[in-house]
């Protein structure tokens, strides 16, 4: 039968082996999000430097 000493180590090895996936599934969603931030946030400085020609009425 297993002793207890064995049982809470594996739980320890779970829950250590979860938070690492937890954690790097954070990671990795927040790089993403990161990135794409970064490309909308080009593209905006890019329409504020574009500006809109002023026609001549007359």
């Amino acid at each position: 039968m297993i002793s207890l000493a064995e049982l809470y180590a594996n739980l320890a090895i779970i829950g250590l082996v979860l938070a690492t996936a937890l954690t790097t599934t954070l990671m990795i969603l927040s790089y993403g999000l990161l990135k794409k931030y970064k490309n909308v946030e080009k593209l905006v400085s890019k329409c504020k430097k574009i500006k809109p020609k002023k026609r001549k009425d007359g």
